[in-house]
């Protein structure tokens, strides 16, 4: 069973000035973010599914 990694992304929120100016930019919310994600999952699902099956053989 291959080693699973992944590295965090440790979001951060966009903060702003009470003008309503940008004062620090958030995480991207984008397509990079979220399909990394969505690849992990995919991966972690595959695993359980996969111990699911050898706990039901034993």
């Amino acid at each position: 069973m291959e080693k699973l990694n992944y590295s965090r992304i440790n979001w951060k929120d966009r903060v702003l000035t009470d003008a309503g100016e940008v004062k620090e930019e958030g995480t991207a919310l984008n397509a990079d973010n979220l399909n990394r994600m969505d690849e992990m999952i995919g991966k972690l699902v595959n695993r359980v599914n996969e111990l699911e099956e050898k706990v039901q053989k034993t």
